[in-house]
């Protein structure tokens, strides 16, 4: 959620952007941005899918993968996980881990170079939300 808001900032910006020489670079800036943080956001949820039928066309993120082993692990049965569905947590959890730690790295490092580049030219830079906010957690707006 804290990257989708911040991809969604920096479109915003953009599309408010004068059309002169001087924003260009901005503007510039904040495509690579956006497709850093499509990037980062890529492995863990798949926007594509909105439908239960999309998941047969769509590969599901780390967030379905995490559902549907929640769903087999709570199937009714009386007993624990199985070592297979452990190890599959496993993975998932490691490719998780992967994707939040690429997305902290994009925050030192291109939010915080985009930040100063639109700081420079008196614009608002984009904000992260903090992790316990109402954006990062997917709620929505009162």
């Amino acid at each position: 959620n804290q990257i989708e808001d911040v991809r969604a900032q920096t479109e915003g910006l953009k599309r408010r952007l004068p059309d002169d020489d001087a924003s260009r670079a901005v503007a510039t800036s904040a495509d690579g941005l956006a497709a850093k943080l499509v990037s980062a956001r890529e492995p863990l949820v798949n926007l594509k899918i909105s439908a239960n039928e999309d998941s047969l066309a769509y590969r599901p993120g780390v967030d379905g993968q995490l559902a549907f082993l929640s769903i087999i692990v709570g199937s009714g049965c009386d007993c624990g996980p199985t070592e297979a569905a452990r190890q599959r947590f496993e993975e998932l959890k490691k490719q998780t881990d992967e994707a939040i730690a690429k997305w902290n790295e994009l925050q030192k490092s291109d939010v915080a170079a985009f930040q100063k580049l639109a700081a420079d030219r008196g614009m608002q830079p984009v904000a992260i939300p903090a992790p316990n906010s109402r954006v990062s957690s997917g709620e929505s707006e009162p």
